[in-house]
């Protein structure tokens, strides 16, 4: 959720450069909104979760020595 908040307070101050009267801070403007909309809601809202689920146990793969580390440790992950 702050993440989300995050974004929008981003996407509010990228948004003013759009207002803007030259071309160019505005194309760099709506870029950005756009950019950082579609990052904070497609890629991390839909396609990272998605990518853990699919990729099970081989998404936390670890080193061998961080592996042993984490075994030396007790530490489970």
């Amino acid at each position: 959720m702050e993440r989300l908040k995050a974004t929008v307070i981003l996407a509010a101050s990228f948004a003013t450069c759009a207002s803007s009267g030259i071309v160019l801070l505005k194309r760099l403007g709506i870029g950005t909104v756009v950019v950082n909309l579609l990052d904070a809601t497609l890629i991390r809202a839909v396609l990272v979760p998605v990518f853990i689920r699919l990729a099970g146990k081989a998404h936390w793969w670890a080193p061998r020595p961080l592996r042993a580390l984490y075994d030396r440790l007790r530490i489970s992950g």
